[in-house]
């Protein structure tokens, strides 16, 4: 082949096709700039990697025939991630919100590693851009690599470009196992630059002050007790875990309720944020651990004490009372139907407060499937609207949507008005008189 242009940057990409016998086949490019396959001919082959597989990564270079054909040149084996072992990466990117996050892995071509919250080893914890985390290496059934087992390294001596060029030439040699890669190796360690040490750029004393004084992750949901409290001064501390040291502070303007007060010994769930040059840490919201579900909206909790459900059930009960006796006193049949498909409602109801609880503790892939809306308001249409309504109350589920509020007396408003024409309308019509009494 003539040679009419060189091009001396490095490509990578994976074995698309090798016919063993007739000595040719193709590459894939990885990169998107390159829309076809590259050529790949025996001849250009090193001589420890002369019989490519299928599916191999390389690394080479391209070049044009006479025919204006890219073939490929100067063709090197990747050694492929080796699952299991033990390594290291920089995070790049974490989502607070999804607890995840990934980090590049690999000293020639790098490959992404995905990150997930529940694999920390130390959970209160969040990694930042930049931090070091140490897993063993798996593959996902997605295909994509991931670690696990993942320890937060505070102090990491990373290797200079010297020692990742060596351990790189190491990895390639061992993988290929011939003479041809060791006299490469001897080549390019000959003709290594000299090494440059960067000057020790100070610590900046201002982010190392932030880091003392964060007692906890920013902006993650955490669980603990308030141990101190002050209700006079309208401020105290919450403790998460065995350790006394791990106390935060908090106000009353953090506590996510306008008619409850604070008191020592309750199980909260909160999230801190995080501390702005020297000041110290604090709590952004508070919540009672049974309403975790509560700590990420924006909205205060009206909420009082038991005595709120007491003057909610004293507002619904004697509306569901008398228009059960309205309904019994015209028809026992449409009663006994209206009391069954009561008893389903709050079974659905109380599922789906359960669901709720349950998924304000699990991440976003874990979560259960909850009821949908629109089937709890079909059912309150066809006559299980007065057992929502009382399901509603006791557990304190769908109270403080107001979109769920508004749907849900229009649907009474169309199920009395069916109930009234059926009943009442239509009294006299034939069909209809075994539902009279």
């Amino acid at each position: 082949m003539n040679q009419t242009l060189e091009n001396t940057q490095e490509h990578y990409g994976t074995i698309a096709h090798w016919f063993n016998h007739q000595k040719i086949g193709s590459i894939k490019p990885d990169s998107q700039s390159i829309s076809e396959n590259i050529l790949l001919i025996a001849e250009k082959l090193p001589e420890f990697y002369i019989s490519p597989k299928v599916g191999d990564e390389v690394c080479y270079r391209v070049q044009k025939d006479d025919k204006n054909r890219l073939y490929a040149t100067s063709i090197e084996p990747l050694p492929p991630p080796k699952e299991g072992g033990l390594i290291r990466i920089t995070v790049k990117s974490w989502d607070l919100r999804h607890n995840g996050g990934y980090g590049i892995y690999g000293l020639r071509k790098q490959v992404p590693v995905f990150v997930l919250g529940q694999c920390l080893t130390d959970r209160t914890r969040v990694p930042e851009i930049g931090d070091v985390l140490q897993g063993y290496l798996t593959k996902h059934e997605n295909q994509h690599w991931m670690l696990t087992e993942i320890n937060i390294i505070d102090k990491v001596d990373m290797p200079d470009e010297k020692n990742l060029e060596e351990e790189r030439l190491a990895a390639e040699l061992k993988y290929a196992g011939s003479s041809y890669a060791g006299r490469v190796y001897a080549a390019r360690k000959k003709q290594a630059p000299p090494s440059f040490t960067p000057p020790v750029v100070p610590a900046d004393k201002s982010k190392q002050k932030i880091k003392e004084n964060m007692v906890f992750p920013a902006f993650m949901s955490l669980r603990g007790r308030i141990v101190k409290w002050d209700d006079e001064k309208g401020f105290g501390f919450i403790q998460s875990g065995a350790a006394e040291d791990k106390q935060v502070f908090f106000h009353i303007k953090a506590f996510h309720y306008t008619k409850l007060r604070p008191k020592e010994g309750q199980s909260v769930s909160f999230y801190c944020n995080k501390p702005i040059s020297e000041a110290r840490q604090q709590v952004v919201r508070v919540v009672l651990s049974e309403h975790e579900e509560w700590l990420y909206c924006d909205v205060p909790n009206e909420m009082g004490e038991v005595g709120d459900k007491v003057k909610r059930l004293l507002f619904s009960v004697p509306i569901v009372g008398a228009y059960f006796y309205w309904v019994y006193t015209l028809s026992s049949i449409t009663a006994l139907f209206y009391a069954l498909i009561s008893l389903i409602a709050m079974t659905c109801y109380h599922t789906d407060k359960c669901t709720a609880l349950e998924n304000a503790k699990l991440s976003k892939s874990e979560q259960k499937r909850r009821i949908p809306e629109n089937i709890l308001h079909f059912i309150g249409l066809i006559g299980g609207w007065p057992g929502g309504l009382l399901a509603r109350m006791i557990c304190n589920h769908k109270t403080s949507k107001q979109s769920f509020i508004t749907m849900f007396w229009l649907v009474v408003l169309a199920n009395i008005a069916i109930t009234y024409t059926l009943l009442i309308v239509f009294a006299k019509d034939p069909m209809l008189a075994f539902l009279r009494n």
